[in-house]
């Protein structure tokens, strides 16, 4: 971790503890270690949002999304956030952005490394 040039963490909306872990667990842990590179938050299955009434019912309550944004440019013991994207792999909701933004900050020079490393089709 002290040689990444990105860090991305992931949670899942529906299980409240990982974002407690992400927060209280791992965000410690990459500081203990000394890492200092940027570190991209995102929202695993967020197509789970849409069908939050029925999941209620079932008493499966997900992680506020407000919460979750409200930690992007946030500092934690040197330890910068740099953005924060909900995306779905079910539905192909930015998945594509949760990897742009991790090149962005690797190389913000180079905007369209993505597209290079991507096969056009």
């Amino acid at each position: 971790l002290r040689n990444a040039d990105c860090i991305l963490l992931c949670f899942s909306p529906e299980k409240p503890e990982s974002f407690h872990d992400l927060v209280n667990a791992w965000l410690p842990r990459i500081a203990v270690v000394g890492a200092s590179a940027p570190i991209i938050v995102a929202c695993c299955k967020s197509d789970l949002r849409k069908n939050a009434t029925d999941l209620e019912r079932q008493g499966v309550r997900l992680v506020d999304e407000d919460i979750c944004a409200e930690i992007v440019g946030t500092r934690f013991r040197g330890l910068e956030i740099k953005d924060y994207i909900e995306c779905s792999a079910l539905e192909n909701e930015n998945v594509d952005e949760v990897l742009q933004a991790c090149l962005r900050v690797i190389k913000p020079a180079e905007p369209n490394l993505y597209d290079l490393l991507t096969p056009q089709m």
